[in-house]
C-alpha cells in the first residue's frame, strides 16, 4: 500500500490509502482480458466451422472411429497376476460420474446411434492359442470388414504379438504393411527369446513380432534394464 500523508500541527494527518484505487484497477484489466480472451466452447465451436466450411465433401468434417476391445489376459505373466481385471478397470474411468464423454469439439464420444468410440466387449478363450484366433477373428471383423481403429486394452504384453500378427495378415494386401513402425513405452524391453521357457511371455512379444517381421520398425522410449540376453537379441 501506498499513503499521503501532511504534517498539521506536528500530526501526521489525512492518510489516503491507494489500495483501493488499485484493486479497481486490476479488476477493470482482468475484465478486458475476460474480453479478449475467449472461452473454450468459443473456440471450439469456431474451430470446427472452420472445419465444416473447408471441406470438400460436405458440411462436416470426417471423423475418424474406434473399436475398443478388451482382451482380459494374464496367464503368461512370470510374477503376479492382475493385468486381466484392467479392461473392466478402464471401462469404469471411462464412464466414471466424474467426467462427461463430450470432445472439445462437441462430439459425444458414446453416443447411442452414431458414437466416435465402439465399445466391442471383450475377447477370452480356454487356452491362449485358441485366444491368438479368437482375437483375431474379431480383429478381422472390427478393422477389416468395419474399417475401426482398434484401441486395445489388456491384459499383459503377451497379447501384443497376436495383436500384431492380426493387423499384419489384415493389412496385408490392403496396406504396406512393412511401413508398420511400433512406439513402445515401457520400463522394459519385451524382447527375450522365450522367457523362463515361454515363448508366449508377457517378456517376449516382441522377439515374434521382429522374428516374424510382422514390423519394420521398433522404437522403445523408458528402458531402464536391458540385460546380455536382451541385448543381443537386438
Amino acid at each position: 500500500k501506498k499513503f499521503f500523508f501532511r504534517p498539521n500541527n506536528n500530526h501526521l494527518t489525512s492518510f489516503v490509502s491507494l489500495h483501493t484505487h488499485k484493486q479497481t484497477k486490476t479488476k477493470r484489466i482482468k475484465e478486458k482480458q475476460r474480453n479478449m480472451v475467449p472461452r473454450a466452447p468459443f473456440l471450439a465451436r469456431r474451430l470446427f466451422s472452420s472445419l465444416s466450411s473447408s471441406s470438400s465433401s460436405s458440411s462436416s468434417i470426417s471423423i475418424h472411429r474406434f473399436a475398443l476391445l478388451g482382451v482380459p489376459e494374464d496367464r503368461n505373466s512370470s510374477f503376479a497376476r492382475g493385468p486381466s481385471l484392467a479392461p473392466q478397470t478402464f471401462r469404469a474411468e471411462l464412464h466414471s460420474d466424474s467426467t462427461n464423454p463430450y470432445s472439445e469439439l462437441g462430439y459425444n464420444l458414446f453416443h447411442a446411434q452414431r458414437p466416435v468410440i465402439y465399445d466391442t466387449g471383450d475377447v477370452q478363450a480356454e487356452d491362449f492359442d485358441r485366444l491368438q484366433h479368437v482375437l483375431h477373428d474379431k480383429l478381422q471383423e472390427l478393422v477389416g470388414k468395419r474399417g475401426l481403429i482398434p484401441g486395445i486394452l489388456g491384459g499383459d504384453h503377451s497379447i501384443t504379438a497376436p495383436v500384431i500378427s492380426s493387423l499384419h495378415r489384415i493389412w496385408n494386401g490392403a496396406h504396406n504393411t512393412q511401413n508398420l513402425h511400433i512406439i513402445h513405452f515401457d520400463a522394459h524391453c519385451d524382447i527375450y527369446h522365450a522367457f523362463l521357457n515361454n515363448p508366449n511371455s508377457h517378456a517376449s512379444p516382441f522377439a515374434r513380432i521382429m522374428e516374424r517381421k510382422h514390423a519394420a520398425g521398433l522404437m522403445q522410449i523408458g528402458i531402464r534394464t536391458n540385460t546380455t540376453h536382451q541385448r543381443e537379441q537386438q
